[in-house]
């Protein structure tokens, strides 16, 4: 029996045209299979139970921003407690690098395409494997299609930047989290709930 009719046989599939090992960054994660089938269809399994991992994607660029989040949540411990100045210094900076991240993916995502990375994303008592264990990136093409424009480029109502001012920087997650939905393409509904 050949090497690939073995494994085959072992991870009990049909047509695997491919079979990767992904070692793990960090020295107590779990080994984890990376299997193409002749269709071009990816699963991920783990390495010694070749049960199927459920994973999640997400573009790059948002992960990266989603990694300044602690810094927002500094910024709002330091005002809360009086420290402006350092609250202040901390805005700054996590804003310049939003910037930074967003300018640097506007010219990637349209000249080199969307980069997306493939996280573990479950827990299951007896599976070895950590929420959030990155297993792959796979970059898609950008859109060439002719006729293809730029998106829109907003001017914010001065009215509505007043309003988010007037509202307490402990009163603003919702806000941020509906924003991002909006910004992802996402709708949103809601409800009015009366203060009491």
């Amino acid at each position: 029996m050949t090497e690939n009719a073995a494994k085959t046989n072992e991870l009990n599939g049909k047509g695997i045209e491919k079979i990767q090992y992904i070692k793990p960054y960090y020295q107590n994660d779990s080994e984890v299979l990376k299997i193409t089938d002749a269709k071009g269809e990816t699963k991920y399994c783990g390495y010694y139970s070749k049960k199927e991992l459920r994973t999640c994607d997400d573009e790059l660029e948002l992960k990266l921003l989603c990694l300044l989040e602690p810094l927002e949540v500094l910024e709002n411990a330091l005002a809360y407690e009086g420290y402006h100045y350092h609250a202040d210094t901390l805005t700054v900076i996590r804003q310049n690098l939003t910037n930074k991240i967003d300018e640097i993916f506007k010219f990637v995502n349209s000249n080199i395409g969307v980069i997306k990375i493939y996280e573990i994303c479950e827990i299951v008592s007896g599976r070895p494997h950590r929420w959030g264990q990155c297993v792959d990136a796979k970059l898609s093409p950008p859109d060439t299609s002719e006729g293809m424009e730029e998106g829109p480029i907003f001017n914010h109502d001065p009215e509505l930047v007043e309003y988010l001012k007037q509202i307490p920087p402990d009163k603003t997650e919702t806000i941020r989290t509906i924003m991002r939905h909006i910004r992802s393409g996402n709708n949103i509904q809601f409800q009015v709930i009366r203060g009491q």
